[in-house]
């Protein structure tokens, strides 16, 4: 049985409008996840969600980077090239870190 894969998840030269859009859509629907999470392990158990509490700050800080660079590609007429590969393994349940 294989306990590993990946896939391409973002491919290709895109303009900076265009890497803006896809980018920013990832981010945010990882930032999104996060927050619903922080905010049902605090309406649930009554704790903070430390994780996703510090994913949350260090995605907000990928959002800032990735603006800055896509600006600079607009300032210099440039393109960017997205190659997006996840890899996903399996693991058994008490190997792997839970959320709270």
């Amino acid at each position: 049985m294989d306990t590993s894969f990946s896939f391409q998840l973002v491919e290709g030269t895109y303009l900076p409008s265009e890497a803006k859009k896809i980018l920013m859509t990832l981010l945010h629907d990882k930032i999104n996840y996060h927050e619903r999470e922080a905010f049902s392990t605090e309406e649930r158990f009554g704790i903070k969600a430390k994780h996703s509490l510090q994913r949350i700050e260090a995605l907000q800080k990928v959002v800032e980077e990735v603006l800055a660079q896509i600006e600079i590609a607009q300032a210099n007429e440039m393109d960017l090239v997205i190659n997006g590969t996840l890899s996903v393994e399996l693991v058994k349940a008490s190997q792997s870190k839970h959320a709270l």
